[in-house]
């Protein structure tokens, strides 16, 4: 719980003064003003709605306390990301600061991350600078007290491969007989001991005839499955309003840090709140390379007003030159950028959600239908709306909502709830849906059971493989983030590339190469110039002394500090 000055709890209203003195920031109107124009209006009836949903369900401490650590954060100086998942859709998010996508521009929907009609714990996941995330959930455990705050457990289990090893270790197996079982299964997801044993001819014929080995996969297959090891959780954080001992049972890690012993869907389960401290390397990459161009050139870079129509970002993306790129740096995604022709926002958010297994079946229709080879068909007008920006392909879990929604009179509450069926394969919801969708069509728009029946099948298509816009609006953001500072900035942005990867020496050789193709020039290591990470020196990168090989950031600090004294090195061995 949320306790304001006051000592009181916050309200809808808590929530609405916070987002009135932000719209000024955000839309650029006075919110209180007599004569507000349509577009005005609808950014306060969004608010409101969302307000409303927020108060009924009992979450306006948890978008307070979200607020608040995001505000520590910003405060001082850690890099935050715009927003990340489904909490990209809330409207209410984005006046308090939480986020830093407008979900109107994008026409992201709230009720993607919380739906009125199915309450389930929202779930803001939040990136923070990878270096600086630990100072945010310091400041939590300050504010609402050690003992109330705690990270998540997760539990290793037994696979296949994993529990033969183990069982053959324990019945006194050597390690290359071990090892030699373990080869015998296949390299496959979810394989388990009976799926390989039926696969591999050579380990069921083993089994057949040595006893020894039958006797490993009887008890492979009895501990299969069982958790073998606790770890803990890379991002999840449990925020109590009590000493978290009196609800779940904890421990404590390797570091010290407390750990609740239940994973996150028992947390969850349990009503307590779960929060996701993540860390992006690619924000302490954007703030070191804003610092560097602050230096260098004394402009201050706020990434949250960049221009989105930049046209030297753009050329750089439709040329492929997207190494170090957030999102669009492999080589198929090069090779897409190329291809499709980027040039909007818009783009750059659709190819993310489509480059991935299962929707890339999309890519070359979307290509075509993008560059006029294909017609671009509707198989209703007021389908066109909603898919209209994606070429009448549904990509988006958004889409799909919106497109039952007009069609079948779903609410969009409702239309979440089909979404999550067709995602999960439940095929008794789908079977009940599907009446009610096609009797919706003949009630609000007397479409045929025909036609009807034709989009229901795209429906189940693309809601299999659909993506959360939200997510991808989000991400589709910092990729463009890393584009224009990289077209615009090339020097400083691959300075803090190459100071994110100080320790990979392969990847370090890759950028290098990378930079002599971009025409930059890497200067060799001085040490009465270099500093400990790679940085500008007279249009060029000067080599960090950090990543000198046996040098190390330590003795890099060492030699930094001795020539404070007169500007030069002096030895300190």
């Amino acid at each position: 719980m949320f306790y304001l000055p006051d000592g009181s709890v916050p309200t809808q209203d808590t929530l609405r003064e916070i987002c009135l003195e932000n719209i000024p920031m955000r839309y650029d109107f006075d919110p209180r003003k007599p004569d507000l124009s349509e577009e005005e209006k609808a950014v306060l009836e969004r608010m409101d709605y969302e307000l409303g949903i927020i108060e009924r369900t009992g979450f306006c401490s948890y978008f307070m306390v979200v607020s608040d650590f995001i505000r520590h954060g910003k405060n001082n100086g850690v890099p935050v990301g715009p927003g990340r998942g489904s909490g990209a859709g809330s409207l209410v998010a984005y006046l308090m600061l939480i986020t830093d996508i407008d979900p109107l521009r994008y026409g992201l929907l709230f009720e993607r991350f919380l739906n009125p009609e199915r309450v389930s714990p929202p779930d803001f996941d939040i990136d923070f600078c990878e270096k600086r995330r630990g100072e945010v959930i310091e400041y939590v455990r300050q504010k609402y007290g050690f003992d109330n705050v705690a990270q998540i457990c997760t539990y290793g289990q037994l696979k296949a491969k994993a529990v033969v090893k183990d069982v053959a270790r324990v019945l006194g197996f050597s390690f290359e007989e071990g090892n030699k079982l373990t080869k015998l299964i296949p390299d496959e997801l979810k394989m388990t001991v009976d799926k390989a044993i039926a696969q591999s001819a050579e380990l069921s014929k083993l089994i057949e005839h040595d006893p020894q080995v039958a006797r490993v996969f009887e008890f492979a297959r009895t501990l299969e499955g069982l958790n073998r090891q606790a770890g803990v959780h890379a991002a999840g954080v449990i925020i109590g309003d009590q000493r978290l001992d009196n609800l779940v049972p904890l421990s404590r890690s390797a570091t010290g840090d407390m750990v609740v012993q239940y994973p996150k869907e028992p947390c969850e389960n349990l009503g307590l709140l779960k929060m996701d401290f993540l860390g992006l390397r690619t924000l302490t990459i954007i703030q070191s390379a804003i610092d560097m161009i602050k230096e260098q050139h004394n402009v201050e870079i706020n990434t949250a007003k960049l221009p989105l129509d930049d046209p030297k970002t753009f050329d750089m993306l439709r040329r492929g030159d997207t190494v170090a790129v957030f999102q669009l740096e492999s080589g198929g995604m090069q090779n897409l950028c190329r291809t499709f022709g980027v040039e909007t926002i818009e783009h750059i958010i659709a190819l993310v959600a489509l480059y991935r297994p299962g929707p890339m079946q999309f890519i070359p229709q979307f290509i075509d239908r993008k560059k006029g080879k294909e017609e671009i068909i509707y198989d209703h007008p007021k389908m066109e709306p909603y898919l209209r920006e994606t070429y009448g392909i549904m990509i988006y879990q958004e889409q799909i909502m919106q497109v039952v929604q007009v069609l079948a009179g779903y609410s969009l509450g409702g239309a979440d709830i089909l979404r999550r069926a067709i995602g999960k394969k439940k095929e008794k919801v789908m079977a009940e849906q599907y009446e009610v969708f096609v009797e919706g069509c003949a009630k609000h728009n007397n479409i045929s059971r025909e036609l009807a029946d034709q989009i229901w099948e795209k429906i189940k298509l693309f809601a299999g493989y659909g993506f959360n816009k939200s997510h991808s609006a989000a991400y589709g953001i910092v990729s463009y983030q890393t584009a224009y500072l990289k077209a615009n900035y090339p020097v400083e942005f691959m300075a803090a590339v190459m100071t994110s990867e100080i320790e990979n020496a392969d990847k370090l050789a890759f950028l290098i190469s990378t930079c002599r193709e971009m025409g930059i020039k890497i200067l060799p290591p001085d040490v009465n110039s270099s500093g400990i990470s790679f940085s500008v020196d007279s249009g060029n990168i000067r080599f960090g002394l950090g990543a000198i090989k046996g040098v190390g950031e330590v003795a890099a600090a060492k030699i930094i500090d001795s020539r404070k004294h007169d500007g030069k090195f002096k030895s300190f061995l």
